[in-house]
C-alpha cells in the first residue's frame, strides 16, 4: 500500500510531463486574464474544512471562452487553498499576473491547471510576457472586463500592436514536439484570433484531467484503505 502510496507521488514528479512555454499554456486555456488577486478567505465546508477562496481584480480580459457570458472586473476565485504536490500555481498577493482560469459550477472561477509541476496557471505580468501574451492565438481581441470604471486608477489592457502578423500557438523558440505539430494557420491580429479561441483552445478541453480534483479523490481513497488497515 505504501508502495502505491509513493508511486502516486512520484506521477507529479515534473521529469515525468513536458512543461510548456507561456505561449502554448494561455493557448490551451479556457480563460485569459491579467489583473491580481487582493484577499483569500475561508471557504471550508463538510468535505473540505480548510478550503480557501480568494477575491481577484480584473484588469483586462485577455481571453473568454463564452462571448455570451462577460467576465466581472471583481471574481472568486475557487479553492486557491489548500495546494497538492501536483500543483505549479504560485504567486503573491497583490501581484500583478496573467492566470489561466476555467468557469466553476457555481458560476466562480478556477484555475485551469493544464499540467502538474512545474507548470503553473499564473506567469507574472512583465512588460514582456504582457507584450508575449497579446500575439498568442484567441488573445488578440482583448476586452476591459464587465464593470469596470476608467478612472479606478488600475492597469488597463496592453496596447494592441499596430503591425500585423500572424498570431502564435506556442513561443518562437520552442522545440517541443507538441508545439510544432499545433496548426495556427493564416490568422492575424485582424481577426484571426477569434476563430482560435472558439475552436483551438476548445478542442483541448477533453484532452485534460482536472489534476486538482484526481488527486484529492486519490488522496482520499488511499488515506480510506490505510485507515481500515489499521483498525484491522
Amino acid at each position: 500500500m505504501l508502495l502505491c502510496f509513493f508511486s502516486i507521488l512520484h506521477a507529479c514528479d515534473p521529469i515525468e510531463f513536458r512543461s510548456f512555454e507561456m505561449e502554448e499554456y494561455l493557448w490551451k486555456a479556457d480563460i485569459v486574464v491579467y489583473g491580481r488577486e487582493t484577499e483569500r478567505f475561508d471557504a471550508g465546508d463538510d468535505t473540505f474544512p480548510d478550503r480557501k477562496d480568494s477575491t481577484f481584480q480584473v484588469f483586462c480580459v485577455m481571453k473568454n471562452d463564452n462571448e455570451a457570458s462577460p467576465i466581472p472586473a471583481t471574481i472568486t476565485l475557487e479553492m486557491v487553498e489548500p495546494l497538492n504536490s501536483c500543483q505549479g500555481t504560485h504567486y503573491n498577493l497583490n501581484e500583478d499576473i496573467i492566470l489561466a482560469l476555467t468557469r466553476t459550477e457555481s458560476g466562480n472561477f478556477q484555475w485551469h491547471e493544464l499540467n502538474v509541476t512545474p507548470d503553473g496557471a499564473a506567469y507574472e505580468a512583465t512588460e514582456e510576457n504582457l507584450n508575449r501574451a497579446i500575439w498568442v492565438c484567441g488573445l488578440i481581441e482583448q476586452q476591459e472586463p464587465e464593470g469596470r470604471t476608467a478612472d479606478d486608477g488600475l492597469p488597463h489592457c496592453p496596447p494592441r500592436p499596430e503591425i500585423h502578423r500572424e498570431c502564435v500557438t506556442c513561443s518562437q523558440t520552442s522545440t517541443a514536439i507538441d508545439c510544432e505539430n499545433n496548426d495556427n494557420g493564416s490568422d492575424s491580429n485582424t481577426g484571426g484570433g477569434d476563430s482560435d479561441n472558439n475552436g483551438g483552445g476548445d478542442s483541448n478541453k477533453g484532452s485534460f484531467l482536472d489534476i486538482k480534483w484526481m488527486n484529492i479523490i486519490l488522496s482520499i481513497s488511499i488515506f480510506s484503505v490505510l485507515y481500515q488497515k489499521i483498525n484491522y
